[in-house]
């Protein structure tokens, strides 16, 4: 019974530590991911269309930043108007989707009473 409560305690310490060591990795994933995510820096940005390592800001490249900053954001922005655009749509398609539905079934249901008369019309 001792022996059996000491590999319980052991096994269960063990677990314990697996799962702190698994945790650590899931949130190292995540973070790595969500820096793998974001974009370039602004300045790395820039970097790169000169093909250069050093920057230097002379007026021309803050004229030239502020462009490309004003660029991203209307771009931005422009996404952001054909999402709700396209949410527009889908809630329009939507709506006639559920019109034309009940339509149909109104249609059934006078179909069905028009049969329910005729019937009745012939029973009669």
């Amino acid at each position: 019974m001792r022996k059996l409560g000491g590999v319980c305690l052991t096994l269960s310490a063990k677990l314990k530590l697996a799962e702190d060591r698994e945790k650590g990795y899931v949130e190292a994933f995540d973070n790595e991911k969500k820096k793998r995510k974001r974009g370039q820096a602004f300045t790395e940005e820039l970097r790169a269309q000169d093909g250069v390592s050093v920057l230097f800001y002379s007026p021309s490249k803050v004229l030239k930043a502020r462009e490309l900053q004003n660029v991203k954001e209307a771009a931005k922005e422009r996404e952001a108007l054909e999402r709700v655009s396209r949410a527009e749509a889908r809630a329009v398609l939507k709506a006639q989707k559920e019109l034309e539905t009940q339509q149909k079934r109104e249609d059934r249901a006078m179909r069905a009473e028009a049969r329910k008369a005729k019937e009745a019309l012939k029973k009669a």
